[in-house]
């Protein structure tokens, strides 16, 4: 949301800050053009674009300060970016945002892109969150990869995995989960 406000507001002056305000108080309703030039121009976090990653980097550096500059009864409070599957609670509850996104869809899951933001892969998306300083989370920093099985099919696809997650950890990620299954899987497990 902020890439958007910064992208379509200041950098590029393809609407003001009214419209997109109007946009979004709107639900999206009546501004469809808007939100689908948001979707598709703006750049987005989960991608290891600098653009996005600092201002990500800057939010969640305010939110930890803040968190971690509190004491109470159990000593110094320890900030955590994690949303333990909420984030599609707390999208039902969460009025539309500057990026597009209408009220009621799922937020972004923790340090996790949010749904469809993702174009680079799965090293984009962890170059993001190697931007994000993981030393700020004592209380954690979820990361949530998913993975078709058909990406990791083949004699090498446990090797793949492994070297990708082996690379993450190398660069100083602290924690990655991952899912391999197929959407058909679930919705077949869902009708049972």
């Amino acid at each position: 949301s902020l890439a958007a406000i910064k992208h379509m507001v200041y950098d590029k002056k393809l609407c003001s800050g009214a419209q997109l305000l109007d946009a979004v108080r709107a639900d999206w309703k009546g501004h469809e053009l808007l939100s689908e030039r948001i979707k598709n121009e703006v750049p987005k976090y989960g991608n290891g674009d600098p653009y996005v990653d600092e201002l990500a980097t800057w939010a969640v550096q305010l939110f930890a300060d803040k968190v971690n500059s509190y004491v109470g009864p159990r000593g110094v409070h320890q900030a955590g970016l994690y949303s333990a599957a909420a984030n599609v609670m707390w999208g039902y509850m969460t009025h539309a945002t500057p990026n597009g996104r209408r009220t009621g869809e799922p937020l972004s899951d923790a340090a996790t892109p949010s749904n469809e933001a993702e174009k680079n892969g799965p090293t984009g998306v962890m170059q993001s969150v190697l931007a994000l300083d993981s030393g700020r989370f004592g209380n954690g920093l979820q990361f949530n990869m998913k993975f078709h099985p058909s990406r990791l099919e083949g004699p090498d696809g446990n090797e793949k995995l492994r070297r990708l997650v082996e690379a993450f950890f190398e660069q100083g990620g602290q924690q990655v989960q991952y899912n391999v299954i197929d959407s058909e899987v679930l919705r077949e497990a869902q009708a049972k």
